[in-house]
């Protein structure tokens, strides 16, 4: 008996080892499965490795032109113009590839166009910003973070999360002083939100309307609207609320933000590809996309439109600038000559009159490669996903920047050229892999609907709308209407007024120093622009444009220790704006 239950025990104890055995068996596989196949990255993040800064100041006229020729093919890879040629000795600033800074430094110097580098390597001034941002939590090391915390702070950048969390934290520590709400939604689903901040005591004051981040890469405007709800709160009753109610949109490019964050620092525009649904459609979130491939060495795309006359091409301008033969070069040696005719030809249109270097001129720059493959494996867009702020036709600028010479789309639009003002006349462009492409219809993006609408509403339900401001950077500037037009604003003299006694307020603070006047005057002139609209369509007299810090030695790049002294004057100007116009909207009970 005793040794039948022994057998029993046995047996059992070997069907449970074997249970055992096989449900672990399968759940093995299933865990190498989960570690093997991480999710696809939805897009490559773009570096700036070698791209140099290069400040230029025009001393005439003529060098002016020359300038905006150039800005005019700034859709030609390899560089791009972050402020734009404007007036005799005032500078612009163009960052440039590495495998083009030669050549665009000879171009300079044969045109007699001072200039200077003023960033020696993109990417260390990138990598050292956000090393600063991260410098807290590096210091936490393994202590615990609350996730339902912000951990916001005035005094860095901060990432659309934290926004929108401290947004949240700041309603609940001042009850019945703030409203959140959803103004529209973006491309990639993230909403787009207005934080309307009064005293709710029954009296009936005008608003002042204020949006910040539409372009991407200008990190200072969101911080700038964040310390101002602060301020605004802080000082209750005894400050501008006394007088006004704010309407303010952080993030009014939330998608493009982020972008900037996780991808691509230098990106202006919002997320939407073209041919997907604009405002008003559904919002799909695009599917992840596979890693671009290198392209295949020796293959060129057709040449852009900018080639010269030739004895190949003796009209100029258009076609592929190659030679019109009846037999296809076949060997090594011809291709490659034929290829070097095609390059030349390129950038001849791009840089006309510079002579390129080679084995019979090695005392001029080299020639670039043809865009497409540049230089240590980078690589410009094919369409679709960017390969990296490579020379692609378009693509400077990487990450989606796509579009090889062919003519394909890039992602993204402008929404501060997508307003319905001038829409497409004037300082935009109709070619989607420009950073100022202005979309295929006035309002054809959420970021610009959302703005207007949100406008709209509070002028439609009887609320005086005082003053709107768009908060911009960089180069220090206070801007009325109009851009689009050289014509004078009927409310002229009294824009100039208040913009001078904002910038006098805003300099006392630190010394900075700005100008003002009308947007095309000051910078230049752009259609579809959110000022002109609200000031022509909504009738907002006061409806102005700020540039912030600096002037170009950092310029979408403003360091943290600049961003406090940034806000603080800022925020003064905005005071003295407000309490100069507060006379003619009075409070009513």
């Amino acid at each position: 008996m005793a040794l039948s239950v022994k057998i029993r025990l046995v047996l059992a104890l070997l069907v449970i080892a074997y249970a055992t055995a096989k449900s672990v068996d399968k759940e093995e596989p299933k865990s190498e499965k989960k570690k093997t196949e991480p999710e696809p990255a939805e897009y490559e993040v773009v570096t700036y490795s070698g791209f140099k800064v290069l400040d230029v100041t025009p001393t005439d006229s003529k060098q002016v032109h020359v300038l905006k020729e150039l800005e005019n093919k700034s859709e030609v890879p390899g560089f791009e113009f972050w402020k734009e040629p404007h007036n005799v000795n005032e500078s612009c600033t163009i960052s440039v590839h590495p495998d083009l800074v030669d050549v665009m430094q000879t171009y300079l110097d044969m045109k007699k166009i001072k200039h200077k580098v003023v960033v020696e390597d993109l990417q260390e001034v990138i990598d050292s910003e956000m090393k600063e941002i991260l410098k807290d939590e590096e210091e936490d090391g393994l202590n615990y973070r609350d996730p339902t915390l912000s951990y916001y702070s005035h005094e860095k950048y901060n990432r659309l999360e934290q926004i929108t969390k401290r947004v949240r934290e700041l309603d609940g520590a001042h009850p019945g002083m703030m409203t959140i709400s959803a103004i529209g939604k973006t491309y990639e689903g993230k909403s787009i939100e207005m934080v309307k901040v009064s005293l709710n005591d029954g009296s009936d004051r005008a608003g002042i309307f204020i949006d910040c981040g539409i372009h991407a890469r200008e990190w200072i405007s969101p911080s700038f609207c964040m310390y101002s709800i602060d301020q605004l709160l802080q000082k209750g009753k005894t400050g501008m609320l006394g007088h006004f109610d704010f309407y303010f949109v952080p993030v009014a490019n939330p998608d493009g933000y982020e972008y900037t964050w996780t991808t691509n620092r230098m990106w202006r525009k919002n997320k939407r590809p073209q041919g997907a649904p604009g405002a008003g459609g559904s919002y799909p979130k695009p599917a992840p996309q596979p890693a671009p491939q290198p392209p295949p060495q020796q293959v060129y795309p057709t040449p852009p439109q900018f080639n010269p006359p030739s004895q190949f091409n003796p009209g100029g301008g258009g076609g592929s600038g190659l030679p019109i033969v009846e037999d296809i070069p076949k060997t090594r040696e011809q291709k490659a000559k034929k290829e070097e005719i095609a390059t030349k030809q390129f950038w001849g249109g791009v840089f006309p009159g510079i002579q390129f270097g080679g084995q019979g001129n090695p005392n001029y720059p080299q020639l670039p490669a043809y865009p497409s493959g540049v230089g240590g494996g980078i690589t410009g867009g094919t369409g679709g996903i960017g390969g990296g702020p490579g020379l692609g036709q378009g693509g400077f600028g990487g990450g989606q920047g796509g579009g090889a010479a062919g003519g394909k789309s890039c992602m993204g639009v402008d929404p501060n050229r997508n307003f319905d003002i001038a829409w497409g006349s004037v300082g935009s462009s109709g070619k989607s892999c420009q950073d100022t492409y202005h979309g295929s219809s006035p309002f054809s993006e959420e970021e610009s609907k959302a703005l207007a609408n949100a406008m709209r509403g509070i002028v439609g339900s009887g609320k005086r709308l005082a003053a709107y401001l768009s908060v911009h950077a960089y180069s220090q500037f206070w801007m009325s209407p109009y851009g689009y037009t050289k014509r004078q604003a009927k409310d002229y003299d009294d824009h100039m007024k208040v913009m001078k006694a904002a910038i006098t307020a805003l300099g006392a603070e630190y010394g900075t120093q700005y100008k003002y006047g009308p947007i095309q005057k000051v910078i230049y002139q752009a259609g579809g622009s959110s000022v002109d609209w609200a000031y022509e369509k909504l009738n907002v007299k006061y409806s102005f444009a700020l540039e912030l810090r600096d002037t170009g030695r950092y310029a979408f790049l403003l360091p943290v220790d600049q961003i406090m002294p940034t806000n603080k004057e800022t925020w003064a100007g905005l005071n003295a704006m407000a309490f100069f116009i507060a006379k003619e909207y009075p409070v009513k009970a």
